[in-house]
C-alpha cells in the first residue's frame, strides 16, 4: 500500500529565511522542525476529530486468539510526530495513523479513510479523515507554522 505524502513549500518569507540562515546550524533544524511539527499538530486534532468511531467488537482470529476492537482505537492512534529520517535541518513532520503490537491495533485505518472493494453501499463506504482534515486545516497550519517560526528565530536573535 503506498503511503500518501504532501510536501508544503512556503514561498515569500525570504527575510524569515535570512533570519534563521544567521543561527547556528543545530539550532535551524529545531527551530524548523518544532514550527512544522505546532502546524502538523492542528490536522492531527482535525482528524481525531471527524475520524469515524465504530463500536466495541469482540471476535475470533483464525478460530484460536480472541481479539477486542475497541471504539475510538482508530481516533487514538492519530498521532503527530516529528521526521528526522533524512534531512533534519528541512524540518519535516507528519501525522499518520501509529499501529501498536498485538490485537487491539488499528491497522484498518488504510481501509476506512480509502475504502475496498466490498465497501460499495454508501453506508459502510470508506469515510475519509486524513484528507478532509489536511484539506480544512493546511491553511491555518502554515499561518500557525509561520507565526511560531517567526517567534522563535527573534527570541533566539534577541537573546
Amino acid at each position: 500500500m503506498p503511503l500518501k505524502t504532501f510536501n508544503i513549500k512556503i514561498k515569500g518569507i525570504e527575510k524569515l529565511r535570512q533570519e534563521l540562515l544567521t543561527l547556528e546550524r543545530q539550532t535551524q533544524g529545531k527551530v524548523l522542525q518544532d514550527a512544522s511539527f505546532e502546524g502538523v499538530d492542528m490536522i492531527r486534532k482535525r482528524a481525531q476529530q471527524i475520524v469515524p468511531i465504530g463500536i466495541d467488537k469482540v471476535f475470533k482470529y483464525r478460530g484460536t486468539k480472541t481479539i477486542h476492537h475497541k471504539a475510538g482505537n482508530l481516533k487514538r492512534s492519530i498521532k503527530a510526530r516529528r521526521l528526522k529520517r533524512q534531512h533534519p535541518r528541512l524540518g519535516e513532520a507528519a501525522v499518520r495513523v501509529r499501529r501498536r503490537r498485538g490485537g487491539d491495533s488499528p491497522y484498518y485505518g488504510y481501509f476506512v479513510e480509502y475504502g475496498t472493494v466490498k465497501m460499495v453501499s454508501p453506508d459502510t463506504g470508506h469515510r475519509p479523515f486524513m484528507r478532509p482534515a489536511f484539506e480544512i486545516e493546511k491553511r491555518r497550519a502554515i499561518a500557525r507554522s509561520i507565526r511560531h517560526l517567526r517567534s522563535r528565530v527573534r527570541a533566539l536573535r534577541g537573546a
